[in-house]
């Protein structure tokens, strides 16, 4: 699997290092391609940059997470309609 990803930096405030930080997620094999912003912040420190990274990072796992749950709630409903269906054929 290759996995890109690309960092958008947006200048809001110069004088206050204030910026927009997103990032686009691709991946080369399924064609998956999302963006996630950390919205807008003060980066005049490494941590400050890394926790704009780890919003966005956040945010990917927080789809993934509702992604897997959607996946789940609808599979179960899947074998449930299969079944319910099934019985009601006569004979």
């Amino acid at each position: 699997m290759a996995v890109t990803w690309t960092a958008k930096i947006v200048v809001v405030n110069a004088a206050e290092d204030r910026v927009s930080f997103s990032a686009t997620r691709v991946d080369d094999v399924t064609g998956d391609t999302r963006t996630f912003s950390a919205g807008t912040g003060i980066v005049k420190t490494v941590a400050q940059k890394r926790a704009m990274e780890d919003r966005v990072w956040e945010k990917y796992q927080a789809a993934l997470a509702t992604e897997s749950a959607n996946v789940a709630k609808v599979n179960t409903w899947l074998g449930k309609a299969k079944t319910n269906l099934e019985a009601k054929e006569p004979g």
